[in-house]
């Protein structure tokens, strides 16, 4: 690679592992980059999982004195997570590649509206989070089951996904948010690295690509721990909206119109 393609890497890396580390939402500037640089548009997916796994372990770690608040409900979502990651990975393994190309701009414009939309939804999800002493089997298993279609989605196209699983935290009933970080941190880490196991097999990983982008995420992750008590958080939503739209328009664009 040249000099610029490695910039242009670490500086997507390192805006997408501070953009998770403010708000979420970082595939969202690390994937268009990839694709930018080089390589169709399954390989920029797969890269992209890869890159910022490193970012997502250290979000995990800062947590880790909370990992006893909810072990219990570990027990549950870990082991479908891991199992909707790697049925989710299969899938977009299996996917022709044309027909990631076609699927894509839809993709991205629905991770794009779904973060756009999370505050919003958040407030219209409390008043219908089920109470403790409502949760029977039954609706144990429906939980753990949509927790399998989130992790089986984010094995895919992992953008978006933190913002679906506080979502449904939020419908389970949870009112702590650093617990539902934590499951949610906890979580996607887990499902990602299940990814990136399975992808690290079929040469799908541009690796020199992800080690760029990673080492800028890690950096990235870092300086946005303190930028997120400085930037407003409305106007890195506001960013990474704008991108997440304007690529969108571009991709549909290219597949169906040029």
């Amino acid at each position: 690679m040249d000099f610029a393609s490695i910039a242009i890497l670490f500086a997507a890396g390192f805006g997408a592992g501070a953009v998770n580390a403010m708000a979420g939402g970082g595939t969202m500037i690390s994937f268009p980059a990839l694709l930018y640089v080089g390589g169709d548009a399954k390989v920029a997916a797969v890269t992209s999982i890869v890159a910022l796994l490193p970012g997502s372990f250290g979000g995990a770690l800062g947590y880790r004195q909370r990992f006893a608040s909810v072990a219990g409900w570990l027990k549950i979502f870990l082991p479908v997570c891991l199992v909707g990651g790697i049925l989710g990975s299969w899938l977009l393994y299996v996917t022709p590649t044309k027909t990631f190309d076609r699927i894509i701009p839809f993709l991205l414009l629905f991770a794009t509206l779904l973060f756009l939309s999370q505050s919003a939804m958040n407030r219209a999800l409390r008043d219908r989070a089920v109470r403790a002493e409502e949760r029977s089997p039954a609706w144990l298993v429906g939980a753990a089951l949509f927790q399998f279609a989130v992790a089986t989605y984010g094995g895919y196209f992992s953008a978006g996904m933190g913002i679906m699983m506080l979502a449904s935290f939020g419908i389970l009933g949870f009112r702590d948010i650093n617990q539902m970080n934590t499951l949610k941190v906890v979580l996607n880490f887990s499902g990602n690295l299940i990814a990136v196991l399975f992808f690290a097999t079929t040469g799908l990983v541009h690796w020199t690509h992800a080690l760029c982008a990673g080492l800028g995420a890690v950096v990235g992750g870092f300086a946005g721990s303190s930028l997120a008590l400085r930037l407003p958080q409305a106007a890195v939503r506001a960013t990474v909206t704008v991108v997440g739209l304007v690529l969108s328009a571009l991709l549909f664009y290219k597949q169906f119109a040029g």
